[in-house]
């Protein structure tokens, strides 16, 4: 990590113990949304290197469950509440997820291509993975449950938005203050599963 990119966030995460920065995106949409209460089931996708896990596993509690998903190993120590499966997003299936619990609450998703720089591309990766994670959701979540999936915006994500605002009662896109101004992610929220 370049020394330009040790900013506030980072700083306060390594102060705060957890693995990333990107612990804060999460925090703000939980405090705005309530996405997260105690016992919840949670799957997080793209968990690596697991600062999203050890926020959930906290708010759930010890009767709650995280199911955290990443093709790399995690940074942290796991915790009670916590499972972990390591593979390719895409090559995950609902069943995978059906000897932890037969259904969720709610469905993480902070995973992100490797970026190129070919923004057309990277975009494309981005979408296919949220689009993923809408598949899972709507195969795992049970009724009035939720997803949050990150995406680049570009090509494609206006469609994807559409199919969030059909699946649940409140479908939203959200770009949280811990998002880096450059950064063309977004954050879509789908609350209530019809």
């Amino acid at each position: 990590m370049t020394r330009s990119n040790l900013d506030n966030y980072y700083h306060k995460a390594k102060k705060e113990g957890y693995a990333a920065r990107s612990i804060y995106k999460l925090e703000e949409i939980d405090r705005r949304y309530h996405i997260l209460k105690s016992g919840m089931k949670v799957v997080d996708l793209g968990c690596h290197p697991g600062s999203w896990m050890q926020y959930v596993s906290r708010k759930v509690g010890p009767k709650g469950l995280v199911v955290g998903v990443d093709i790399q190993p995690l940074a942290v120590a796991q915790s009670a509440n916590t499972r972990f499966i390591q593979t390719d997003l895409f090559n995950l299936k609902a069943d995978d997820f059906r000897k932890y619990a037969e259904s969720f609450d709610l469905i993480l998703s902070d995973a992100a291509p490797r970026t190129t720089g070919v923004h057309h591309a990277d975009v494309d990766k981005s979408v296919a993975m949220a689009e993923k994670a809408f598949d899972l959701a709507r195969e795992l979540l049970k009724p009035g449950g939720g997803l949050v999936t990150k995406v680049f915006f570009g090509a494609g994500t206006d469609d994807l938005i559409k199919k969030v605002k059909i699946a649940f009662k409140l479908g939203k896109a959200h770009k949280p203050s811990a998002s880096k101004s450059k950064s063309k992610e977004i954050y879509l929220l789908g609350m209530g599963l019809k």
